[in-house]
């Protein structure tokens, strides 16, 4: 009884794979047609030139479809061979007798005389029919497909062409459900970049030892909202600059004050915090000694430490800072580049040390509004209210 029960339902299946396929080859029992039809739709495409792939006996005839003589079904020009450096190959591969044992599809160019999308897809349909033609079609346009944000300044951003962000963003621009942590001076939340992209309610001041809550976080300092604005300042959105994730949230995780200057304690309960939030990612723009609590406090993390290499111009595998030089497998520790693609004289380097190297030389990001409205903002950095460039490895981590 299992048996038949079997049997009858390999036959039902049979029965109606048999129907499906018998409709669909309905459909397409003109496929010269409906190739034409889907082209139709297609605009994009030269008005002149028609892409004819020969089949391999045909190739390997190397004097064979070499003419407008050999196309007499239609008008044209000319007929180039634009697959010429494989066809040596295949030739030097004849001569040595092994030409069976090499895959090779001439593809030829052909001009029409009388230009006219309509007289390319007739010559298509004309061609598909022919001998030793595999194929037939048009000589689409193609466009790059870098995406290149709108930003006012993007032009003024080198870095990221040197990482081939472009080609990375037509895949992501990031997302607000990824959150990552400033370990810096904070961020100035009022400046337009960062506008609906900063976490205020974790963001807090570690200034103290202990943490206090900064649902309205800034930046008196500078170097937190320059880092922040190279991880996540908005990008796309016709004005300032763009950062490399368009659309990251941003937690402010304040560890020093204006002139700079804080300690491990400090350190250690951002990075505490940090795993308490589960939060994923700490940008550490920063050196320090060889604290073994701060080591065991990133040890703790679960999460990823991208940390600067150090700007002292040194091979740190001799002379080590930290926490660029913990053995910790959740660190990344990034040297600086220049335009050039070349280690910037003043970073460090080491082979054991440096994982990556990114640009960080005359960096131009955002920084806090209040300071360029100074009368003694520095005019060395300063580029427009709200936008600096800065030097440093601490420009290359984020």
């Amino acid at each position: 009884m299992k048996l038949n029960k079997r049997f009858v339902l390999v036959f039902l299946l049979i029965t109606i794979f048999h129907l499906f396929t018998s409709s669909y080859l309905e459909v397409v029992s003109n496929p010269n047609e409906l190739l034409v039809d889907v082209i139709e739709a297609e605009p994009d495409f030269s008005d002149r030139r028609v892409l004819v792939v020969l089949d391999k006996e045909a190739s390997f005839d190397f004097n064979s479809h070499s003419s407008v003589d050999d196309f007499p079904e239609i008008e044209c020009l000319t007929v180039t061979n634009i697959t010429p450096m494989t066809e040596i190959r295949a030739k030097e591969s004849v001569k040595k007798g092994n030409g069976t044992n090499i895959s090779y599809n001439r593809i030829l160019c052909l001009e029409l005389k009388n230009p006219g999308k309509d007289n390319v897809l007739a010559a298509i349909s004309k061609l598909k029919n022919q001998n030793h033609i595999l194929y037939a079609e048009p000589d689409y346009d193609i466009f790059p497909c870098d995406t290149t944000p709108n930003d006012s300044f993007y032009d003024h951003q080198w870095g990221h062409e040197k990482i081939d962000l472009p080609s990375a963003w037509d895949e992501e621009t990031g997302s607000q459900s990824v959150y990552v942590g400033v370990v810096d001076s904070g961020i100035e939340r009022t400046h337009p970049e960062f506008s609906g992209r900063i976490k205020t309610d974790w963001c807090m001041s570690f200034l103290s030892g202990t943490g206090v809550a900064e649902p309205d976080p800034t930046d008196g300092y500078g170097h937190g909202t320059h880092v922040a604005g190279i991880i996540g300042a908005a990008g796309n959105n016709g004005s300032g600059v763009c950062g490399v994730c368009w659309n990251v949230k941003l937690v402010s995780l304040k560890i020093y004050q204006n002139g700079g200057a804080s300690r491990s304690s400090n350190m250690i309960s951002a990075i505490d915090y940090a795993e308490s939030k589960s939060i994923p990612i700490l940008n550490i723009s920063y050196t320090t000694g060889n604290s073994s609590s701060l080591r065991t406090a990133i040890e703790n993390y679960s999460g990823l430490v991208v940390c600067a290499a150090g700007n002292d111009g040194v091979n740190i595998d001799n002379n080590p800072v930290y926490p660029a030089c913990y053995t910790c497998s959740n660190i990344i520790t990034v040297g600086k580049s220049d335009i050039n693609d070349n280690k910037a004289n003043t970073s460090n380097y080491g082979v054991s040390s440096v994982d990556i190297f990114a640009p960080g030389q005359g960096i131009l990001s955002t920084y806090p509004l209040s300071i360029c409205s100074l009368e003694d903002c520095d005019d060395d950095t300063h580029y427009a209210d709200g936008y600096h460039i800065l030097n440093g490895t601490s420009m290359a981590a984020p």
